[in-house]
């Protein structure tokens, strides 16, 4: 039976050092769709869910999302975990693949080495 193996992208804009920085552009593309450019080009990935909360300067992300059709999820702003863990279960997620939208250089072929490693 195939697991539904879940990338999860917590993303949120309020970062004290650099606020905005998920929806930050690089030669006119957002930090967040780098990312998700890259996360996509997974073997292994079935789903790929971008995590944010409720705060209202999170509603950029979710209109990203909402334009570029990305799969999203609302959950708690201070609870990390709990965003996490309810997004799992949205999507019936059998595995978790933890990022974090600040790393945009995050490379494909590390995570389908790391979902194998899991499955061994």
């Amino acid at each position: 039976m195939k697991k539904n193996n879940v990338a999860i992208i917590q993303a949120r804009m309020s970062s004290k050092r650099l606020p905005g920085k998920v929806l930050m552009e690089v030669d006119g593309v957002p930090l967040l769709e780098i990312m998700l450019s890259r996360v996509k080009k997974s073997k292994k990935v079935n789903n790929i869910v971008i995590a944010t909360t409720g705060s209202r300067q999170d509603n950029d992300i979710i209109n990203f999302c909402k334009k570029y059709n990305y799969n999203y999820f609302i959950g708690s702003e201070n609870d990390v975990l709990s965003r996490y863990y309810f997004c799992a279960k949205e999507f019936k997620a059998d595995v978790i693949i933890r990022l974090t939208a600040d790393c945009p250089l995050i490379d494909h072929n590390i995570i389908d080495d790391v979902i194998s490693l899991f499955y061994t």
